[in-house]
């Protein structure tokens, strides 16, 4: 059984020039803790993150974006 922890803080902005159009975008800051031994795969795909290991926890930190257009 794998035990795994996320977390994801983020500071996000938008602009709505009319009213049924906005835009919207943001920095996010993400953790993973996982309590097993097995290295997990494809949260960190640029390789912008630390990882931080002890015997039988890793902490995985990576910064993200998000963006978005709502109609």
């Amino acid at each position: 059984m794998k035990l795994q922890v996320s977390v994801c803080a983020g500071v996000m902005a938008g602009w709505q020039p009319y009213r049924h159009f906005a835009i919207f975008g943001g920095l996010t800051a993400n953790t993973l803790v996982s309590f097993v031994d097995e290295e997990v795969r494809g949260v960190d795909r640029f390789k912008l993150g630390a990882v931080y290991d002890s015997e039988r926890v890793r902490v995985q930190t990576w910064p993200g974006l998000i963006a978005g257009l709502q109609i």
